[in-house]
């Protein structure tokens, strides 16, 4: 976005460690939905550690590189100019299957219900796509990134 337009973003602090790690790796064969994939799997070894009341420890740490990972992916399909609808989907599915796992580990290992678990992942779910709505009016207002492939149709454009 402009810098006029920008604001601070707790939830997007994995995106510059992303950007230089996308520099690196640019001119390499590594494609931004290899990248969905590891972040995939760096979640779901989390919440299995979680789960099966491995090393919570070690969980705890997964969380970050797996949030990096998921930066790099979007950040690799925006610096090749290749967004896709099919990296957009399988990026939003494996987020909200990870969130799932978390969710449900963090339950059973809490001894809390599963139903409460889930309801929580609802909300969560709720808030982050009403988020994740305005910033994008947000940055289509503000003739920012124009590499995301979501249009939205406003007055203004």
């Amino acid at each position: 976005m402009p810098p006029e337009s920008r604001f601070f973003d707790l939830s997007d602090y994995a995106r510059p460690f992303a950007r230089l790690f996308v520099r690196i790796i640019i001119n390499t064969k590594i494609s931004s939905i290899f990248l969905t994939w590891v972040f995939t799997i760096v979640g779901i070894i989390a919440a299995c550690l979680i789960f099966f009341r491995g090393n919570l420890f070690i969980a705890a740490l997964l969380l970050p590189i797996k949030s990096f990972f998921d930066a790099a992916d979007g950040e690799m399909a925006r610096q090749k100019n290749l967004p896709s609808y099919t990296g957009r989907y399988l990026d939003s599915i494996n987020d909200f299957v990870i969130n799932f796992l978390l969710f449900v580990s963090i339950a059973s290992y809490s001894g809390q219900s599963i139903l409460f678990a889930v309801l929580a992942l609802i909300s969560a779910s709720l808030q982050c796509s009403v988020y994740n709505y305005y910033y994008l009016l947000r940055r289509y207002q503000s003739r920012g990134d124009r590499t995301n492939m979501v249009r939205i149709k406003t007055k203004l454009g």
